[in-house]
């Protein structure tokens, strides 16, 4: 008997980020996490752990996200991205709606 290949499927995840706003986009091809928002340092760490058990078990994407995006320059959105971009630093692209400025520098 012939296997028949699984359709591609895709998997919303509403991250656990307080009251804040993250998603993690998951293909069978990649992964688009939309904003990087936390409540709170809790809300981070909660949010960093949830990227970090995503990834092990998607071994296949390598840590990697295609994309980021970032809806608006909010903390309920943004507060995460640094962590996020340092955890994950081969992630592909960061893209925006509204312009915002993101360095991944540290500082002085």
């Amino acid at each position: 008997m012939r296997r028949v290949a699984a359709q591609p499927v895709m998997r919303a995840h509403f991250l656990p980020a307080g009251q804040a706003h993250s998603t993690l986009l998951e293909f069978s091809c990649g992964a688009t996490l939309i904003d990087a928002g936390a409540q709170d340092a809790e809300s981070v760490a909660r949010l960093l752990s949830y990227l970090d058990q995503s990834f092990e078990r998607r071994t296949d994407l390598n840590k990697t996200s295609d994309l980021i995006v970032i809806t608006h320059n909010h903390s309920d959105h943004t507060q995460a991205l640094r962590e996020v971009a340092e955890r994950s630093p081969r992630f592909k692209t960061i893209e925006t709606i509204m312009p915002i400025q993101v360095s991944l520098d540290t500082p002085p």
